[in-house]
């Protein structure tokens, strides 16, 4: 078994970077610019719905490494559900505080992932996959074996389905929103 394919249960999408692939924070020079959504589950239910991913990550492992997946799943510095409690972010809080967290990643090089809607149109416009929404993340799980990553199962990023429209997570509100309008002063134009 190279790698399997899943679709991941309804989750909210977090950093969303499926129009325009980004490096990320840690990248050096020739490293590739990577498509990216970071899932989010929370704890109550994670368990659970998660449970296939765990297995599917464990099937895998165990292909590559017979007698030693679990081992190697268990010690990886990026496992693929990772706590949210636990990972902090630059200020010391917790980024996900009550969730579990799946990120999935695609090499620009292996082109844009596919984004459509609860109808299973394409989505065109990239303010309808925002932080918050809530989609469903098509997975290709991967071995890798790196030598300055370790071994691991790989998170990659096929397709996502946007299936529900949920407030954003970033706080960001429209424009027209944040701000009032300025008269003109002397029927002079600001332009």
């Amino acid at each position: 078994m190279a790698g399997k394919t899943l679709n991941l249960p309804p989750a909210i999408a977090n950093y969303v970077s499926v129009f325009v692939p980004r490096l990320g924070v840690n990248a050096k020079p020739g490293d590739e610019k990577k498509y990216s959504v970071v899932l989010t589950y929370p704890k109550a239910e994670a368990q659970k719905v998660l449970a296939p991913l765990r297995a599917a990550a464990l099937a895998v492992a165990d292909a590559k490494w017979p007698g030693k997946g679990a081992a190697i799943v268990k010690a990886m510095r990026w496992p693929v559900i990772a706590d949210g409690d636990e990972r902090l972010n630059g200020d010391g809080e917790p980024m996900f505080p009550g969730e579990f967290f799946v990120t999935a990643k695609r090499n620009e090089s292996f082109g844009q992932p596919g984004v459509v809607d609860r109808k299973v149109q394409t989505i065109l416009d990239p303010k309808e996959v925002y932080s918050g929404v809530t989609v469903i993340a098509q997975v290709n799980l991967y071995p890798y074996d790196n030598p300055l990553g370790g071994k691991g199962v790989g998170v990659g990023l096929n397709n996502l389905q946007v299936v529900k429209a949920t407030p954003r997570r970033d706080g960001r509100i429209p424009a027209e929103e944040a701000f009032e309008e300025v008269p003109d002063e002397d029927g002079d134009s600001l332009l």
